[in-house]
């Protein structure tokens, strides 16, 4: 499991996530991709970090390269 705020690898599970302190849980409103969410079988998905007139922007985990990326959805 891993956290959806900074994408690090979780080794228990706890409410909060011992690297960067926030919830370690899902919070996407509806209207955005839920955390936790597969992209084309290589993306996660974790929290939203922006939304604006083009599109919203996701912190997300690169599977296959095994780095957190931004993953933009138009």
């Amino acid at each position: 499991m891993r956290c959806y705020n900074c994408m690090k690898e979780l080794k228990t599970e706890s409410k909060y996530c011992p690297y960067c302190g926030k919830e370690s849980s899902a919070s996407n409103p509806l209207h955005q991709l839920a955390a936790g969410t597969m992209l084309n079988g290589k993306y996660l998905i974790g929290n939203a970090i922006g939304e604006g007139g083009f599109g919203i922007t996701y912190v997300g985990f690169d599977t296959t390269l095994e780095i957190k990326v931004a993953v933009n959805n138009y």
